[in-house]
């Protein structure tokens, strides 16, 4: 990565990558946990709901964990 990348740019990298981690932070829902902790996490209608809300926010943030 040295090699690639100028040394000014290794500041504009840390500053893109932390911007994109601390989004990704703050839109969790807690969908995982939720389906753990729920007593419908067998139910289909209810996973359903949540991979679709799962696929919708990864749609609107623009990046997956």
């Amino acid at each position: 990565m040295t090699r690639i990348l100028v040394p000014e740019m290794f500041g504009v990298m840390a500053i893109a990558t932390m911007v994109t981690v601390v989004l990704w932070l703050l839109s969790d829902l807690g969908i995982r946990q939720n389906i753990v902790q729920s007593g419908r996490g067998d139910d289909p209608a209810f996973l359903d709901t949540a991979w679709v809300i799962q696929i919708a926010r990864d749609a609107c943030s623009g990046s997956s964990p």
